[in-house]
């Protein structure tokens, strides 16, 4: 809690959280990253991560809270009116948190884990010996 309270203050100024908001976004956070890391719904309350897990579960609270911001953010929309006298950009913010969304998402990547739906391939098994005999009976 207290990493994401630190890391992302600004954006939660900004979506003027009140601190129950911004405990509950950051609580839904937590769990869908320990939920990401294979706990289960009766473990969140006193998961306790492993150090091998640090660095993803770092990168999957990151990931979920600036989702939440981004759904936020995605209200926001630009504005012109009088012949270009008003011209706000407001939609500006949702496409820098978006870029965050993906250096995050392509950082999880990095160490295994996959979220958001993006395109992931993995070298399964292959047998490439098909051709040969199985048994010397086949020759």
């Amino acid at each position: 809690m207290a990493y994401l309270t630190e890391e992302l203050s600004e954006l939660a100024v900004d979506a003027k959280f009140t601190p129950t908001q911004t405990t509950n976004a950051y609580n839904t956070a937590i769990d869908n990253a320990l939920r990401k890391l294979g706990f289960v719904e009766t473990d969140l309350p006193t998961a306790v991560v492993v150090q091998a897990d640090t660095q993803k579960f770092i990168k999957l609270l990151e990931y979920f809270s600036l989702k939440r911001f981004s759904r936020l953010l995605s209200l926001r929309f630009d504005v012109k009116a009088g012949n270009g006298a008003v011209d706000a950009t407001r939609s500006q913010a949702f496409k820098q948190v978006e870029r965050l969304v993906q250096e995050s998402v392509n950082e999880l990547a990095v160490l295994g884990v996959i979220v958001g739906g993006s395109t992931f391939f993995e070298m399964g098994r292959i047998e490439l010996d098909f051709n040969e005999p199985r048994t010397l009976a086949e020759f």
